[in-house]
């Protein structure tokens, strides 16, 4: 019985690796750890310097929705209030000059 197990696993393994080097799971599934890591690394920077200007605020808020964000539509706190901050900060970036409000 073990040698019958030991040869069925090897079979069903060979048609694994088949099938992953035809669809390329694995080599997706690599490339996906390494951009993750890139984009850890990424998000480390951006948030280890200090903003100089309300752009480089709304750059940091930006990169801290899209790592960490479970959804483009999550109303989950503090999605939607940092949604409305990076919102705000892009109407005054934008604002005509002279314009108080």
């Amino acid at each position: 019985m073990r040698e019958f197990v030991a040869t069925e696993l090897c079979v069903h393994q060979a048609r694994w690796d088949d099938m992953d080097r035809e669809i390329g799971y694995s080599i997706a599934v690599r490339q996906e750890e390494i951009s993750s890591a890139e984009e850890a690394q990424l998000a480390d920077q951006l948030f280890s310097i200090d903003a100089t200007s309300i752009a480089g605020i709304t750059a940091k808020i930006d990169g801290l929705i899209a790592t960490g964000e479970p959804g483009e539509t999550s109303d989950e706190f503090p999605w939607p209030e940092l949604r409305k901050i990076r919102s705000n900060l892009f109407q005054i970036i934008h604002q005509p000059i002279g314009h108080t409000g």
